[in-house]
């Protein structure tokens, strides 16, 4: 019984961080996945053009005024 009991108790902390290591990479995945969606659809729609445009008329205005 309590040998039994403390095998469990390895396989379990063997087990674990491999799932926590599992869920955090399928997190990463998922907010990477969320990101590159949002980038698409921003190229689709022509916003992210627009964002680039007004990023580098800034970054040119700040130059300038340096």
């Amino acid at each position: 019984m309590q040998r039994g009991w403390y095998r469990n108790r390895m396989k379990f902390i063997t087990v674990m961080p491999c799932l926590a290591m599992w869920c955090s990479s399928y997190a990463f995945a998922s907010s990477l996945m969320q990101t590159f969606e949002r980038i698409k659809a921003s190229l689709s729609t022509g916003t992210f053009m627009q964002h680039a445009h007004a990023y580098m008329n800034a970054d040119r205005a700040f130059w300038l005024s340096a």
